[in-house]
C-alpha cells in the first residue's frame, strides 16, 4: 500500500491550511474549496515513473523527497504525516459541541492509497464531490463501520506502520502511540526511552513489586548512558554487516578494535546512593543493607584479582543481585573469587520459580570464554592505581569477535533478558558526527523488525506496509557520503523489510542527494505569509543526474542570491566601494586592498576587481594589461621582501 496523495484542511500551527501534497509521480491530484464544499480532481501527467524504478524486486514502492528553504515547512509536513490519522467526527455530546466542531477542522483529511492495481481514497468530509473515476473507490470514514471498528478496538489503520527517523535533537518524545504499531518515532530523544525498556528487560522486572530487587533496573536504567545502548546497535549491527559478505558504507566498522570491560554495580548503587537517598533519606526497599552485606562479603575479593580476571565484576554483580532476591542477611566473607563463584553455582542451583539466575550464571561463563582468547588492553597505570582498567580487545576478523557478536545477537533474539549486556562497557565505537548520523539511521533501521524484543508490550513489530519518513537525512554527512546515501539506503531497506511493502519521503537540504531524485519525485515547498506554499514542479528543472551547482540554484531557491555566501557578498561589495575611491587611500591601505581582493576564489570577480583598481591607480596613458604588469610587479617585489 502507497500514500499517493494527501489533502490537509489545517494543521495545528495553522502553517498548513488547504493544501494538497502529491506523493506519487504517476498521479496529480487536487481540490478545489469552495462554498463549504471540497471537490477532487486529477491533472493529467505527462511523464511517469515506472514503478521498479527505485527497486526492481518492488519491494521500495516510491521514493519522495520534500526540499526548500529553511522554515518552508518541511519538518511540518512529515510529522503531520507521521501523527495526524483519519479520524471520525463526534458530536453527540451537546456540551462539548463547539470543542469537537473546532478540533474536527484540524482532523478533516482526504487520503488517496494506491492498494494494489486500486486506488482508496479515505475521506472524513460530509461536504465532499468524488471526482468519478472507476479507478477510484470512496470511502467516507464518518460512515465506515469497518474503520470506525478499528479506531475502536485500537488496531491502527490499514495493515501500516509509519517510522520517522531523525539526528535532530529537536524532535518528538514519543516512541509510540500506546504502543501501537502504527507509528514508531525514532531519534535521540526516543533511543533514550528505549535504553530504558532494553535495561528493564534484562531483568526478570516485576513493576508492581517495590522490594530491593525489582529497584535494580530502575537503577540501572537511570544511570546507564544513552551512548551504552547505542554501542549495544552498533555491535549487533556490525553482525549484521558482517553476516550479509556485501561491501558497506560502514567498512570502517567492521575493521577496528572493539574494547570490553564489565562494569561493578557498585558505580551505579553509589550514585544512586548519593543523589536518592540524599533527597527521601530513606530506603523503603531495603536495598542499601543488602549492598552493605554484598561489600563486605566481597572485601578480599577486590583488588588485584579484577586487574586479571575479566569476569570478575559479573559474578560479583550476580551475587549482589542473588543477595536481593534471596533476602540474604548475613553471608560471611570469601577468601577468593574461586569460593564467590561456587557460592553463586549453588545458590543458582537451588533457585527453581525463576530461570533467569541461570540464564545469567550460564551467559557470563559464554562470554568469558569467549573474551579468555582476547588480548588485555593495555594500561600503563600500576595494577593497584585505582584508575588502573583492565579490559580485553577483540580483534577485527578475528573468531573471538564473530563468537562474541554471535552472543549480543543471541541476547536481542532468544533471550527474555540479558544479564551481561546490561553491565558490559565498549569502547573503540567513536565516529564522527557524519559517521554517528548516518550509523544512527542503518542501526536503528535494523532493530525495527525486532521492536518486540525490546518494547516487549509489542506482540509484532511491523505491518505489512512501511511509511519511512525521514528529516534531514544528509544532516552531518561529508559530500563523498551524500553521493552514495540513497544507494545505501534503498539496500539497507530492502534487507531490514525483506517482505514488506516500503515507502520512503526524506527531506533534505543536498542537491548532491537531490541528483538521485527524478523531478516528478520532488515536492517543493516556501514559506510566503506565514504560511506553507507548494511551488509547482513546473517551475523547476528536471534533477535526476543534474549538475549539483544548477541544483543548488534551482532546487533550494538561491537563484536570486547566487552562490556566494552572505558575508562573502558583503566583503565584496566593501572591496568594490573602496576600489572605486582608491585616490583617497595611501599606499599601505592599496597594498592591504590587493592582498584582499586575491583572495577571492572567483576568477571573474576577482579580474574584474583587479581591472578597476589598476585603471585608478595608475595613469590613462598606459593599457589595461601594463597596469596589470606593473601592479603584479609590484606585488611580487612587496612578496619577496616579506
Amino acid at each position: 500500500m502507497e500514500l499517493v496523495f494527501l489533502y490537509v484542511n489545517l494543521s495545528r500551527s495553522n502553517f498548513i491550511e488547504k493544501s494538497g501534497f502529491n506523493f506519487s509521480p504517476n498521479y496529480d491530484f487536487e481540490v478545489n474549496y469552495k462554498d463549504g464544499y471540497y471537490e477532487l480532481s486529477e491533472n493529467k501527467q505527462e511523464v511517469a515513473v515506472s514503478d521498479d524504478f527505485f527497486d526492481k524486486d518492488r519491494c521500495i514502492t516510491n521514493i519522495t523527497a520534500i526540499v526548500g528553504e529553511n522554515g518552508a515547512g518541511k519538518t511540518t509536513l512529515l510529522d503531520y504525516i507521521l501523527l495526524s490519522g483519519l479520524s471520525v467526527k463526534q458530536n453527540k455530546n451537546k456540551e462539548y459541541y463547539d470543542y469537537y466542531m473546532d478540533e474536527f477542522e484540524y482532523k478533516k483529511q482526504i487520503v488517496i492509497y494506491k492498494d494494489g492495481d486500486e486506488l482508496v481514497c479515505y475521506h472524513s468530509i460530509n461536504n465532499f464531490i468524488e471526482f468519478k473515476d472507476p479507478r477510484i473507490k470512496y470511502i467516507n470514514v464518518n460512515k465506515d463501520k469497518e474503520f470506525i471498528d478499528n479506531l475502536k478496538n485500537n488496531t491502527g489503520f490499514k495493515n501500516m506502520t509509519k517510522i520517522s527517523l531523525t539526528n535532530s535533537l529537536y524532535s518528538k518524545n514519543e516512541i509510540s502511540k500506546q504502543g501501537r504499531l502504527d507509528t514508531i518515532t525514532l531519534n535521540p530523544n526516543t533511543i533514550n526511552g528505549l535504553k530504558n525498556s532494553f535495561f528493564e528487560k534484562s531483568v526478570c522486572f516485576d513493576k508492581s513489586k517495590y522490594d530491593a530487587f525489582n529497584k535494580i533496573p530502575t537503577i540501572l536504567s537511570g544511570y546507564k548512558d544513552t551512548k551504552d545502548f547505542q554501542n549495544i546497535l552498533d555491535l549487533w549491527y556490525t553482525k549484521y554487516i558482517l553476516s550479509k559478505n556485501e561491501k558497506s558504507i560502514f567498512e570502517n566498522l567492521v575493521n577496528r578494535d572493539i574494547t570490553i570491560s564489565f562494569k561493578n554495580v557498585k558505580v551505579y548503587l553509589d550514585k544512586w546512593d548519593e543523589e536518592y537517598l540524599n533527597h527521601y533519606k530513606k530506603d523503603e526497599s531495603g536495598l542499601i543493607s543488602f549492598r552493605d552485606t554484598w561489600v563486605k562479603s566481597i572485601v578480599k575479593v577486590e583488588g588485584e584479582s579484577h586487574n586479571v580476571d575479566i569476569a570478575l565484576n559479573l559474578y560479583e554483580n550476580l551475587l549482589f543481585e542473588l543477595i536481593t532476591y534471596k533476602g540474604i542477611k548475613n553471608i560471611g566473607v570469601f577468601g577468593s573469587n574461586q569460593e564467590m563463584i561456587e557460592y553463586i553455582e549453588s545458590n543458582v542451583k537451588s533457585i527453581n520459580d525463576t530461570l533467569y539466575f541461570k540464564n545469567a550464571y550460564n551467559e557470563i561463563k559464554a562470554y568469558e570464554k569467549c573474551l579468555n582468547n582476547c588480548m588485555q588492553y593495555p594500561c600503563l597505570l600500576p595494577r593497584d592505581d585505582s584508575g588502573y582498567v583492565f579490559n580485553k580487545i577483540i580483534k577485527p576478523k578475528s573468531k573471538e569477535l564473530s563468537e562474541f557478536l554471535d552472543l549480543v545477537e543471541d541476547a536481542f533474539l532468544n533471550s527474555e533478558s540479558s544479564f551481561v549486556l546490561k553491565y558490559i562497557d565498549i569502547g573503540g565505537l567513536d565516529f564522527s558526527s557524519g559517521e554517528r548520523a548516518l550509523l544512527n539511521f542503518f542501526s536503528w533501521m535494523h532493530i525495527l523488525p525486532y521492536f518486540n524484543k525490546i518494547q516487549t508490550e509489542i506482540e509484532k513489530s511491523l505491518f505489512d506496509n512501511i511509511l519511512l519518513l525521514i528529516d534531514e537525512i544528509d544532516l552531518y554527512c561529508h559530500p563523498s557520503w551524500q553521493q552514495k546515501l540513497l544507494y545505501y539506503l534503498i539496500q539497507e531497506a530492502k534487507l531490514n523489510f525483506k517482505g514488506k511493502n516500503v515507502q520512503i519521503i526524506f527531506t533534505t537540504h543536498s542537491p548532491i542527494v537531490l541528483s538521485d531524485m527524478p523531478r516528478s519525485n520532488i515536492i517543493y515547498l516556501k514559506h510566503q505569509d506565514g504560511k506553507l506554499v507548494i511551488d509547482g514542479k513546473e517551475n523547476h528543472k528536471e534533477t535526476f543526474g543534474t549538475n549539483i551547482y544548477k541544483l543548488f540554484d534551482d532546487a533550494f531557491f538561491l537563484e536570486k542570491q547566487g552562490q556566494v555566501g552572505q558575508f562573502a557578498k558583503g566583503k565584496i561589495q566593501t572591496l568594490i566601494d573602496k576600489v572605486r575611491n582608491v585616490d583617497k587611500l595611501d599606499a599601505e591601505r592599496i597594498n592591504r586592498l590587493k592582498q584582499e581582493i586575491s583572495m577571492i576564489g572567483e576568477p571573474l570577480i576577482r579580474e574584474k576587481l583587479i581591472s578597476m583598481l589598476v585603471r585608478v591607480k595608475f595613469n590613462d596613458e598606459m593599457s589595461l594589461k601594463e597596469k596589470k604588469i606593473k601592479l603584479y610587479r609590484e606585488r611580487i617585489k612587496q612578496l619577496e621582501g616579506e
